[in-house]
């Protein structure tokens, strides 16, 4: 059967990327492959990069902002005595110094002032967008660009390894985080310039790369995906009766009164699953209010805003 005759198909594909590629050329591989065009992706990987990208396909392209807002753990070499032009091993050399290799309560104490919440600025060379045009367009034009600072959690950051001036690192960090920053705020740390030279995500959320797919070995089969429930399974869940499931399907949101029985404790930005009695994902949705105005209000009045609905009004 030609690739293209395929069925749509739903669901979450765990890619492990090799480095050469940019994220964007994975997406555009994934479209051939499977004979589709509604592929996304959660969460950026740099071409240096390899290890976990997860796309997502069809519908599930719809839940993918739960899976990039998920925490990250990498595997990454930052490699001292040399900073670089993009913070990375792609760039151009900027400053290189002969130092000595920190002692191992140095590294201690320079990684345990990068842990927690902690301010970041961006990178030069990044898609960020500054007065509508990405970073590092300007960047590559010599343009000197004053890059937004960010705060972001890490939540843990540990050395497995010293070999040199190389210092392999552990870390989980939250959304947004740039891993070559943390390189270069490292060496700062240390007195020393820096950059990251190896990187490699290993988990978002709880997807791991050890069951992620070469992208030289996949087929495009419908097995090779994840379930796009999956991506949203640890969030309270709202079980809708038979009745309150036909009117999800037009769009038809439940009552504050049902919201509030439901999930008492959940605040009005913390995103909740609609499921069927049956397991099936109906939509995702936020409470509309906090407690206490939805509970002022007419109790019939709708105690949600939708995300999205992920069934159709023909779906039996």
């Amino acid at each position: 059967m030609a690739r293209a005759d395929r069925l749509r198909q739903h669901g979450f594909l765990l890619l492990d990327k090799p480095s050469g590629i940019t994220s964007h050329d994975a997406v555009s591989a994934i479209r051939r492959i499977f004979g589709q065009r509604e592929v996304g992706h959660a969460g950026t990987l740099d071409p240096m990069a390899t290890g976990l990208l997860v796309l997502g396909l069809g519908d599930a392209t719809r839940l993918l902002r739960f899976v990039e807002g998920a925490q990250k753990r990498y595997l990454g070499t930052v490699r001292l005595g040399t900073a670089t032009t993009t913070f990375d091993a792609e760039g151009e050399v900027t400053e290189s110094r002969a130092i000595d290799p920190p002692s191992p309560a140095a590294i201690e104490a320079a990684l345990n002032g990068l842990r927690g919440l902690i301010q970041q600025r961006v990178p030069a060379y990044s898609a960020i967008k500054v007065g509508g045009e990405r970073l590092y367009a300007k960047a590559r034009r010599g343009e000197e660009v004053e890059a937004p600072i960010r705060s972001i959690e890490v939540h843990a950051l540990g050395l497995l390894e010293q070999r040199g001036l190389d210092l392999d690192l552990d870390l989980v960090v939250s959304k947004g985080t740039y891993v070559r920053s943390l390189a270069v705020d490292l060496g700062l740390a240390l007195g020393a310039p820096a950059h990251l030279a190896a990187l490699r995500r290993t988990e978002i959320g709880h997807f791991s790369v050890a069951e992620g797919h070469r992208l030289d070995a996949l087929q495009g089969l419908p097995e090779e995906l994840v379930p796009a429930p999956a991506a949203v399974e640890h969030l309270p869940a709202i079980v809708a009766t038979e009745t309150e499931a036909l009117g999800i399907r037009v769009g038809r949101a439940l009552t504050a009164e049902r919201v509030l029985a439901a999930l008492p404790g959940l605040r009005p930005e913390d995103p909740f699953r609609i499921v069927a009695e049956s397991g099936e994902l109906l939509a995702m949705a936020t409470p509309k209010a906090d407690r206490e105005t939805l509970a002022a209000g007419p109790p019939q009045d709708p105690g949600l805003r939708f995300y999205c609905v992920l069934v159709r009004p023909d779906v039996a």
